[in-house]
């Protein structure tokens, strides 16, 4: 019985180290190329088989969007950190709290289309089959929900 039991505990140490040992030379390469600086940009040339005349064009065209995506993140954080304040400085639903609202949905819709015709641009550049899978991947950062108000509002399930 003992040596059972020495055996299974061997087994399993051997099992759990070379999953582990696969796990870190199968995803050092993608790590350390995405902690780089250009990581995001490495992986997108990796994972969509870009060609270097095509990656060399994404990366100009994510050079030009740069800007106009840190001024849109600047615009909605303003709105949000202004509806942020009005929200908690009333008591009711004001004609402001109401225009702070459109505003913030303005400038957040305002974004994500401009974050769409960036991904569109970038599709562009790509082979047919890499670009519908890119626009697919990318899809998900546009469509992105935060929680709904009731989901949050609910008890947690007991057990």
């Amino acid at each position: 019985m003992k040596n059972n039991l020495v055996i299974f505990a061997g087994i399993l140490f051997l099992s759990v180290g070379g999953y582990l040992g696969y796990y870190h030379f199968a995803t050092t390469g993608t790590a350390l190329m995405l902690c780089g600086t250009t990581g995001e940009m490495e992986w997108l040339k990796q994972e969509f088989k870009l060609t270097d005349p095509q990656f060399q064009t994404i990366k100009e065209l994510h050079a030009a969007y740069q800007p106009k995506c840190d001024r849109m993140c600047e615009k909605v954080a303003g709105a949000r950190a202004k509806l942020d304040r009005l929200i908690d400085g009333n008591q009711s639903v004001t004609p402001e709290v109401e225009s702070a609202f459109k505003s913030y949905a303005s400038v957040e819709e305002e974004c994500r289309q401009a974050m769409l015709g960036h991904i569109y641009e970038v599709g562009a550049v790509m082979p047919a089959e890499s670009r519908s899978r890119y626009v697919q991947t990318m899809k998900k950062h546009i469509l992105q929900t935060h929680t709904p108000p009731q989901a949050a509002m609910q008890d947690p399930p007991s057990h």
